[in-house]
């Protein structure tokens, strides 16, 4: 065994990734900014807008009711709806 499971090596692991977040938002923003290739900038972007909370809508079928839970880690609030299975995806009846 190699201790990588222990409390401290867990703690100094964690701590060397939270070393890295600023520095990993800089190259986000460099890259967004300066990169030569569209494709690269819009990548930089999509991920950037993802981590953020700033995700595509998902479109959802299904046979019975669904509810969905938001929890926010940083804010104290919790969400909760419940979507009836006989609607479509605008709120209305087929």
């Amino acid at each position: 065994m190699h201790g990588g499971k222990t409390p401290s090596t867990i703690a100094r692991a964690e701590e060397r990734l939270r070393l890295l977040v600023d520095p990993a938002i800089t190259g986000l923003a460099e890259l967004i900014a300066r990169a030569d290739s569209d494709s690269v900038r819009l990548s930089a972007i999509r991920d950037l807008l993802d981590r953020t909370g700033y995700k595509p809508s998902v479109q959802l079928n299904a046979e019975s009711d669904i509810t969905i839970r938001i929890v926010r880690d940083e804010q104290p609030i919790v969400l909760e709806h419940t979507i009836d299975h006989a609607l479509n995806g605008n709120g209305t009846h087929d």
